[in-house]
């Protein structure tokens, strides 16, 4: 009886050690330093254009060739990055007018943040990585003609 206990204990352990496991890959640094993180709405200048937001990160230095950025979720929305300057990436969420009378899905989001929070997915030695980012600005929005 007694053998069986330990087993029990043993096994049960093995499985809550592995259940915390489970979060590996969320970081509270990023291995590179991050100069900067802000966001900018914009508005198209005729409805058929739409509007969006831009998310930029920009890196003290070039970004280290064994990282590679993948995507963001930010505001309920993910969305791969694209390379503007050496430093600098952007993200960009586009939202185009639909004249769809069909009820939208309610999509869970992948990750639960607030307004000003993101979450960063990169790659590193092949080892896919989330890194949170925090109160990240809001910049005046660009309008567009």
């Amino acid at each position: 009886m007694k053998k069986y206990f330990l087993q029990i204990v043993a096994l049960t352990a093995v499985v809550l050690l592995s259940c915390s496991g489970s979060k590996e890959g969320v970081q509270n640094k990023f291995p590179q330093k991050i100069e900067s993180v802000y966001f900018k709405k914009w508005f198209g200048g005729r409805p058929e254009t739409g509007y969006g937001t831009n998310l930029f990160l920009k890196f003290e230095k070039p970004l280290n060739p064994s990282i590679q950025l993948l995507k963001i979720y930010f505001q309920n929305r993910e969305t791969p990055f694209s390379r503007q300057e050496n430093n600098t990436y952007i993200a960009s969420f586009i939202t185009k007018p639909t004249y769809d009378w069909e009820p939208k899905k309610n999509e869970v989001p992948r990750f639960i943040l607030k307004e000003n929070e993101a979450v960063l997915e990169y790659a590193t030695n092949g080892k896919i990585m989330y890194y949170k980012i925090t109160n990240i600005k809001e910049k005046d929005p660009d309008y567009f003609e």
